[in-house]
C-alpha cells in the first residue's frame, strides 16, 4: 500500500493563521491548477524514522483548526489528501537541528566510513561502541575510526529539507509583506 506525506506551511500572524503554499499553473503532463506542498514524501521505509519523530514533537490537528486558506485551497485546487494529521511547529524542527548536530558517533569500519562518503553505500553498517573498541586488538583498532555521521534517511536529512523550504517560502512571503509580524510558523502533515 502506497503512502503520501504532504506538508503545507502555516505562519501566524495577527492573531490568525494562514497558509504561505503558494499555486501554480501546471502543462504537464496536463494543464491544471494546482497548489505547491512545502514538501511530499512518497517513501514509507525511508520516512519512517521522521515520521516518528513528527508524532513525538507535533500534535494531533482537524480539518477546523487548519488555516481557512489552506481549507480553500485544497479544496479549490481538488486535491485528495483527506484531513490533516499532524500539526508540527517550525521551532520543534529547529531545535532538532540546533541541538543534535550527528545522529550518530561511534568508532566506524574505514572501507563504511569510505562507502558512505563517496556515496556508495547509504548507511554505516560496521561500527563498535567505544568500549568494544578499546576492548579490540592494536592490529584490528587500525581497521576502525571514530566518526560522526547523519543517517541519509534519518530524521535529521528530513528535518533539514523541512527547514530549508519553509525559509525558502518565508522569503518569498516577506518580499511581498515585508511589514507583517510573523507571530508563530507550524507544517500541517496529510497522510494520503
Amino acid at each position: 500500500m502506497s503512502v503520501k506525506y504532504i506538508f503545507f506551511t502555516e505562519i501566524k500572524v495577527n492573531g490568525k493563521w494562514e497558509c504561505i503554499n503558494n499555486p501554480v499553473f501546471r502543462t504537464q503532463p496536463y494543464f491544471e491548477h494546482s497548489v505547491i506542498p512545502t514538501y511530499e514524501n512518497s517513501s514509507r521505509t525511508r520516512f519512517e524514522k521522521t515520521y516518528m519523530e513528527i508524532n513525538e514533537d507535533g500534535h494531533g490537528i482537524k480539518m477546523d483548526d487548519i488555516s481557512e486558506n489552506l481549507r480553500c485551497k485544497i479544496k479549490e485546487y481538488d486535491m485528495h489528501i483527506g484531513e490533516p494529521v499532524i500539526a508540527l511547529y517550525y521551532e520543534s524542527i529547529l531545535n532538532y537541528l540546533n541541538g543534535t548536530g550527528k545522529e550518530h558517533y561511534a568508532f566506524a569500519s574505514r572501507k563504511d566510513v569510505a562507502d558512505f562518503e563517496s556515496g556508495r553505500e547509504d548507511e554505516i553498517y560496521e561500527y563498535v561502541s567505544i568500549d568494544t573498541y578499546k576492548a579490540m586488538d592494536n592490529e584490528l583498532k587500525k581497521a576502525y575510526q571514530y566518526y560522526e555521521w547523519n543517517d541519509r534517511t534519518g530524521v535529521y536529512h528530513y528535518y533539514s529539507i523541512l527547514r530549508q523550504e519553509v525559509e525558502k517560502q518565508l522569503r518569498l512571503w516577506k518580499c511581498h509583506n515585508n511589514a507583517e509580524s510573523i507571530e508563530d510558523i507550524r507544517l500541517i502533515m496529510f497522510i494520503n
